[in-house]
């Protein structure tokens, strides 16, 4: 079956449950989830998910400090569905379109792209957003001439705070200059200390000819889908910045310091809160394990932030 689930961006998002098992015939048969071989999936495409926010602490730390760090979020948009599956792999991911009215003739869909409902499709994904992430790093780093891209304009949208502080910094380089280029699935983060606009620009044309290259534009497939970076996003958190939420912290690259955003915050203390009146009440004085859990994982993400908080975990 099918599922339509609310999405941040459009109305209802279309996921494919490959985690139902289908009964025919009074036999229930497994999914497909449950009968694929997880050896020929590239798991070790995803072991660094975890490491991205300790690496940009580190770099925020290690790096000189009377220079700021700009930084750019690039987002894919839809990329599941912008990988293909050959034709035999596509009857996996078989659908019956839904109907609107049962006198309708039933339709089979064949899916030919990477599905969301499929348990294996974060490694596969991963493993082509990790190449992307080497090739433009590795252009970068080499100081490859990159030619001109449509979109570099939005990511060099510069604010007058950091054109200010740039022919500052021409003026009084002095040691090494950091660089962080880091992608979590489908969010390519870009965080760098730079001497001139030319140099920034050439890491924005780095990063976005390295995504094209692997999903190219419809110009180039003849797709319905649109471009891979979407412009739209890219206007709201693709442009250089010394301030900027990435993956729910807000990091400051002119104080080089990591808060998380005030909300989080509020949460977290509430149900902290919660949890010691519900334990205090209740006449076993603990609180469901549900719920510690929930709480547990929330701590976890808030204690990268100090230097004592996985200990203190």
């Amino acid at each position: 079956p099918i599922s339509a689930i609310p999405h941040k961006s459009r109305e209802l998002c279309m996921i494919l449950d490959l985690a139902f098992a289908l009964t025919i015939n009074g036999v229930k048969l497994q999914s497909v989830n449950n009968t694929i071989d997880k050896s020929l999936a590239p798991d070790h495409s995803m072991y660094e998910l975890g490491n991205i926010i300790p690496r940009i602490i580190w770099t925020l730390a290690t790096a000189q400090h009377n220079w700021p760090f700009l930084m750019s979020k690039v987002d894919l948009k839809d990329g599941y569905w912008r990988l293909c599956v050959n034709a035999t792999n596509a009857w996996n991911f078989a659908y019956v379109l839904p109907k609107l009215d049962d006198s309708e003739e039933t339709m089979l869909v064949i899916p030919d792209a990477l599905q969301m409902g499929w348990s294996e499709s974060p490694a596969f994904f991963c493993a082509v957003t990790e190449t992307v992430r080497d090739v433009a790093e590795d252009n970068f780093v080499a100081k490859k001439k990159q030619r001109r891209h449509e979109m570099e304009n939005i990511m060099m949208d510069l604010d007058v705070d950091v054109k200010r502080f740039l022919p500052t910094l021409t003026n009084n380089t002095k040691g090494i200059f950091q660089h962080l280029l880091e992608v979590y699935i489908d969010d390519f983060i870009g965080l760098i200390q730079a001497a001139d606009e030319d140099t920034v620009q050439r890491f924005s044309r780095c990063i976005l000819h390295a995504i094209y290259d692997a999903f190219p534009p419809p110009a180039v497939t003849g797709s319905d889908m649109g471009p891979a970076v979407s412009r739209k996003k890219l206007e709201k958190e693709g442009k250089w910045e010394t301030r900027k939420e990435i993956l729910g912290w807000l990091i400051d690259g002119i104080h080089q310091t990591i808060e998380l955003p005030p909300n989080k915050c509020e949460t977290l203390c509430s149900e902290i809160t919660s949890a010691i009146d519900y334990a205090r009440n209740s006449p076993q004085k603990y609180i469901p394990l549900k719920q510690f859990k929930k709480i547990h994982g929330r701590l976890q993400f808030a204690s990268m932030a100090m230097a004592v908080g996985k200990p203190l975990l």
